[in-house]
């Protein structure tokens, strides 16, 4: 049982990555012409990948997120130096 819920959360996971990336090329040009904040652009692609996961996220709720995810990818990057 443990398993298959682990299964389903990595495919979740998967899902809401990918919904990111893909949100996060759609505002990337605006994000580095000045058009939008860097905490806006990362609120959009967070709010927007969950959304489609029927998700609903407050704007500090994203910002949460981003923190956690840079925290975890610098993680991996170290353990991979």
């Amino acid at each position: 049982m443990h398993i298959r819920v682990y299964s389903i959360w990595i495919l979740i996971w998967n899902n809401f990555y990918l919904l990111s990336r893909h949100y996060s090329d759609v505002k990337f040009e605006a994000s580095r012409n000045g058009e939008m904040t860097m905490d806006e652009y990362h609120i959009y692609r967070i709010q927007e990948a969950a959304r489609d996961l029927g998700v609903f996220l407050t704007d500090e709720q994203a910002l949460d997120m981003q923190k956690e995810y840079k925290n975890e990818s610098t993680k991996i990057t170290k353990c991979l130096m």
